[in-house]
């Protein structure tokens, strides 16, 4: 179980490494900014990402990503 709960702790870096705006203790003034939209936007956009580019946890579990048509849905199946 701790591989996985690895994986997912690599997930959640990944998207502070991306978008470090989204670090909540740091930057985030609840009250102030619309901070729930702005973290689904960058884990949005961090999937997108891992689509386009892979990630740790792809790597390490040696599985592919979805393409970002897959991910989008973009061919409505």
């Amino acid at each position: 179980m701790s591989s996985v709960r690895q994986a997912v702790e690599w997930g959640f870096g990944k998207i502070l490494t991306e978008f470090a705006f989204l670090d909540l203790k740091k930057n985030q003034k609840i009250h102030l900014q619309e901070v729930g939209k702005m973290y689904k936007v960058g884990v949005l956009s961090t999937n997108c990402h891992t689509c386009l580019y892979g990630s740790q946890g792809s790597n390490y579990f040696n599985i592919l990503p979805p393409t970002l048509e897959q991910y989008l849905n973009l061919h409505n199946q």
